[in-house]
């Protein structure tokens, strides 16, 4: 029997007692400024956070982790390469009464009316892909890290690797900052949905990531597509957890095979399942 042989799903007690991840997509600037398209409000958030029966009312908890991820036009864009890109990111996370803000006032509205006065989500946020061109094909600059008066150029190892060190601590010391009442920071997510694994840079690019968001008591997970180099590699690369995606919305439309074979691979490797779509009829 070869289901003997599988692993078997991540189980919440895995993964920080989380059952259920929305992915949250925000930030859409325009010339360097942010726009009401990625900042989500509290009332968008309700239907995610609360789970509101057909008549509106509120009858249970729904979402319980919620992960900040960039839109991919941001996140191809030129402006996302660059320190200055990275730092609107930041902001756009925890922009005034918007995006995280949003989520824990919503977080406070639901547990609030259903009476569960402990009820925490659990939220993650996104280590940017340290990209070494710029779309013309030039070395990626990106800016000034450490203050020293240098250009961090990302044709350095040890450049990306400080740029991600920036992010990650930029990240989490925002949220301890903020000092929200109903979220509980799980980790960070690595945002390129596959991984180069012959690519000796990009692998100890992701075992620091991993070591030093471990260092901090913190977990790192993925998000491969289906069946992505390194899906396979996952846990070797320095991944507490993944989630393959079906791309059965996208890539492999009308291919209902697809979500069975996503789900037996996730089983066999002991990771979860992501599902994406765009339009339920």
């Amino acid at each position: 029997d070869s289901s003997q042989e599988d692993i078997g799903y991540v189980t919440p007690d895995q993964f920080l007692g989380v059952s259920n991840v929305m992915l949250s997509y925000h930030c859409l600037p325009e010339g360097g400024a942010h726009t009401e398209n990625g900042l989500i409000t509290v009332e968008e958030y309700l239907p995610y956070v609360g789970y509101y029966d057909i008549n509106g009312k509120l009858q249970d908890t729904f979402f319980d982790a919620f992960l900040y991820l960039p839109y991919t036009r941001f996140n191809y864009a030129d402006e996302s390469h660059t320190l200055d890109g990275w730092k609107l990111y930041l902001d756009d996370i925890y922009y005034p009464g918007r995006n995280m803000d949003a989520l824990d006032q919503a977080v406070a509205k639901v547990k609030n009316e259903l009476d569960l006065p402990d009820y925490q989500c659990t939220v993650f946020t996104s280590i940017l892909y340290t990209w070494t061109k710029m779309s013309d094909g030039s070395w990626n600059t990106f800016g000034d890290v450490d203050g020293d008066g240098k250009m961090d150029s990302f044709d350095s190892l040890e450049n990306r690797k400080k740029a991600i060190k920036w992010m990650i601590d930029q990240e989490y010391n925002r949220f301890l900052s903020k000092g929200y009442d109903n979220l509980t920071f799980g980790g960070f997510y690595w945002f390129e949905e596959a991984v180069s694994v012959n690519n000796q840079d990009e692998r100890a690019l992701i075992r620091f990531a991993s070591d030093y968001v471990h260092s901090l008591g913190l977990k790192l997970f993925w998000i491969p597509y289906y069946c992505a180099t390194g899906y396979d590699q996952w846990q070797e690369l320095g991944f507490d957890v993944a989630c393959m995606q079906p791309n059965y919305m996208f890539g492999n439309s009308g291919n209902p095979e697809v979500l069975k074979l996503t789900a037996d691979k996730a089983k066999k490797l002991g990771m979860c399942v992501e599902i994406e779509m765009n339009s339920v009829s």
